[in-house]
């Protein structure tokens, strides 16, 4: 195993009309062979977990690989989960008690490809796996954590009918166990990327459209489904050329948000394509973003001023001297206002060619993003960056070093059903953050963001208007450091 911690030859190339975040630090993990993420956490001891695929370990050609890192970059443990053939974790979630894989197998189930699920307890060890599917292909590329304990998992299958494919959607029991499944087919085909709890017993699916199977023609689309998978209704997006779409959000107004890329450039080349929505699905605004070559948007998030953060790809020309220059690919942080307009954007210039596949906000009020280095030839590591408080969000950090002054209390009751009271107290009049945030890193609501006086206080978060699960409680002091953090359950 190896961890190449990386911070001297690595800096963030900014173009922007604002204050970007520093890089803070970045490392590279893996074995002597290919290993890559598609999804990060960050943990309740502010560590982080990262999952996707390994070649360089396990017990067949790949396996999904589940890696944990402290705050500080250094690996403490990784695990994989997989048979003789081929597996690959798209989607990870963190759990009260551990974590949740989900993607695909050939190793195990029905068919040639079969959705692959894995639960595990809080040090990566399987508690159980299950597998989904048919005779034929199908593969899951998200799932998310209901309200009544289960889980929904969405991909593509082909197997339940021999002339087409369509969106494969599986809602288990708390133990992985299938209550049902549904494919929604269509005159074109669907591919499901990404699924959203809409918190109203309906949930949204985004992904990618082709209108014809043989050629470059797609575009992006969203889809509204009840809770029995049943679809309510289909909106597409996209340019005269090819659009594809990875990833969206349900946003703070009630509409959503789209990512992907588009081929709409008159150069040929592929920019960021981000699409805002009304609550019905019908488009406010689109637009695209990039540098002089190829951009791939594959995350999005919300934050608190409304506007979005994106992780993703860039492709650029690397200037050494007015004869020396080459093409480079590297991680690539674009931030936008509510309305589209760039705030600022950043490249994570690094010696090796790197891809970014997944982006979450940090309990700091910095970023954390994943995916590969691409080492030359075949051989590939994971690659995490961390970046410092973002500036426009996060408090600026002090000079001076103050002992801790506020601390965090109790929530009660915990387990809650719709509202809970946290209380805290604050030895010094300071500014004080208490935030809210889900298991996938978002930040779900600030409940105090200001001067507090000294004494004891309480607060009261109202969840009525989100789903149940687990959310992480931070508070910070004038410093920006963390002087409390716990876990919250709501039950509906």
């Amino acid at each position: 195993m190896r961890f190449t911690w990386i911070l001297a030859i690595l800096l963030f190339s900014a173009s922007s009309l604002s204050a970007q975040p520093n890089l803070h630090w970045s490392g590279r993990y893996g074995g002597e062979d290919q290993d890559w993420v598609y999804s990060i956490v960050q943990t309740t001891d502010n560590g982080y977990v990262m999952a996707g695929l390994t070649y360089s370990f396990g017990q067949g050609q790949s396996d999904f690989y589940l890696l944990k890192i402290n705050e500080e970059g250094q690996e403490q443990w990784f695990r994989t989960f997989g048979g003789e053939s081929y597996e690959l974790c798209n989607s990870l979630l963190q759990l009260d008690d551990g974590f949740s894989l989900a993607g695909y197998t050939t190793s195990f189930g029905a068919g040639n490809r079969d959705f692959y699920f894995v639960r595990t307890d809080e040090e990566g060890e399987e508690l159980w796996s299950r597998t989904y599917g048919g005779e034929r292909w199908d593969s899951c590329s998200d799932h998310i954590a209901v309200s009544d304990g289960g889980f929904i998992l969405i991909g593509r299958s082909s197997s339940f009918d021999e002339r087409r494919s369509g969106i494969y959607i599986v809602k288990t029991d708390n133990n992985g166990n299938e209550e049902w499944s549904n494919v929604l087919y269509h005159d074109v085909m669907l591919s499901a990327n990404s699924i959203v709890n809409n918190n109203d017993s309906t949930f949204s699916i985004s992904g990618v459209l082709n209108y014809r199977e043989d050629d470059r023609e797609r575009d992006l689309f969203l889809l509204k489904i009840d809770d029995n998978g049943n679809e309510l209704w289909l909106r597409t997006f996209g340019t005269e050329e090819d659009d594809i779409g990875y990833d969206h959000i349900k946003t703070n107004e009630g509409g959503y948000a789209l990512v992907g890329y588009s081929h709409a450039t008159e150069d040929g080349y592929s920019d960021i394509y981000v699409v805002k929505t009304n609550p019905e699905g019908e488009e406010t605004w689109s637009d695209t973003y990039g540098n002089e070559l190829n951009d791939f948007g594959f995350s999005i998030l919300q934050l608190p001023d409304h506007g979005y953060v994106i992780g993703s790809t860039t492709q650029y020309i690397n200037i050494i001297n007015d004869t020396t220059f080459y093409r480079k690919q590297d991680f690539y942080l674009l931030r936008i206002d509510s309305t589209g307009n760039e705030v600022w954007s950043q490249v994570c210039e690094h010696s090796l060619e790197n891809s970014c596949y997944s982006l979450i906000r940090t309990t700091d009020g910095g970023y954390a993003l994943g995916g590969m280095a691409q080492l030359g030839g075949p051989f590939v590591d994971v690659y995490f960056v961390k970046t410092e408080p973002d500036p426009l969000i996060a408090p600026p950090a002090l000079k001076i070093t103050l002992p801790d002054h506020c601390q965090l209390l109790t929530c009660s009751p915990n387990p809650f059903n719709s509202t809970t009271t946290i209380k805290y107290t604050v030895t010094l009049i300071m500014p004080v953050v208490i935030e809210i945030f889900d298991v996938k890193g978002r930040l779900v609501e600030t409940l105090v963001d200001g001067i507090v006086s000294v004494g004891r206080h309480s607060v009261v978060w109202d969840a009525s208007g989100v789903g149940a699960g687990v959310y992480m409680l931070r508070m910070k002091d004038e410093g920006g450091r963390r002087n409390g953090m716990g876990k919250m359950i709501l039950i509906k």
